[in-house]
């Protein structure tokens, strides 16, 4: 019962920042730092389904390859290799937890891992929000304010 407790009063915490930030931009931003872990908190750990596999990158293995920490900066044909390869072991969905946003160091590995996504056909690739902030001003020059514009950024074309 006591769990069940904390999980509502988390629950009306979080919807109550959500409200606010609705109004507010730091109501928002506070919903948006805090509120879903606060929800993950309440319900506690879940086991993963038993068909589902996680492909991790971390520091370890950047180590263990001799590669740069910032998976971004990972060569382009190692995640074309890595599509191959779960696709073959009979994948249903592959999803890839970084953003292809930007072209990488080398474009014949950009095209090896497009051709990759495209030959597996169950490839998702993320995008991203970019957020930027912008100074108003009213009609005397004045700053009257802050606006916040969000842009999707997609993968690059050459992955659609």
């Amino acid at each position: 019962m006591g769990r069940s407790v904390n999980a509502l009063v988390l629950a009306l915490a979080v919807a109550a920042i959500g409200i606010l930030g609705v109004a507010t931009a730091p109501g928002a931003e506070l919903e948006e730092t805090y509120g879903l872990g606060w929800l993950f908190a309440a319900r506690g750990p879940v086991d993963p389904p038993a068909d589902v596999v996680v492909v991790a990158i971390d520091e370890q293995s950047s180590g263990e390859l001799a590669l740069p920490e910032n998976p971004r900066a990972w060569p382009r044909i190692l995640h074309a290799e890595l599509a191959h390869y779960l696709s073959a072991a009979g994948a249903q969905v592959v999803t890839f937890d970084l953003t292809f946003d930007t072209p990488g160091a080398s474009p014949a590995h950009d095209q090896a891992f497009a051709d990759a996504v495209r030959s597996a056909g169950n490839v998702l690739l993320a995008e991203s929000i970019r957020r930027d902030t912008v100074r108003l001003q009213g009609s005397d020059g004045k700053a009257s304010g802050n606006a916040t514009i969000e842009r999707r950024n997609r993968p690059l074309r050459i992955l659609d």
